[in-house]
């Protein structure tokens, strides 16, 4: 059982999520990541709550949501960048 103590203000936070209910995080290792790191970050909705790091051939994606489907926007487009436009599994297809 996992409790939070304290004020609402200290609890909404982006440590804990800012009243998000689902987030994730996507890792791409290999050559390549600076140069889909720009693509992106220009491929991500304008109002996605995500940030995109690049270290080396390491790229991170963090994103957090209202919602699964709201997380699922903001995820499909963001691994289409890294299939480079291969199609997505039946699974993420909407």
């Amino acid at each position: 059982e996992t409790r939070l103590g304290g004020e609402a203000l200290a609890r909404d936070g982006l440590g804990t999520l800012d009243g998000a209910n689902a987030f994730a995080t996507m890792l791409y290792l290999g050559p390549g990541a600076e140069r889909l790191g720009e693509q992106l970050r220009t491929a991500l909705p304008a109002e996605a709550r995500a940030g995109v790091s690049v270290m080396g051939d390491k790229l991170v994606l963090r994103a957090i949501a209202m919602s699964g489907l709201a997380l699922r926007q903001i995820l499909v487009p963001a691994i289409g960048v890294v299939r480079c436009a291969e199609a997505l599994p039946r699974l993420w297809n909407f």
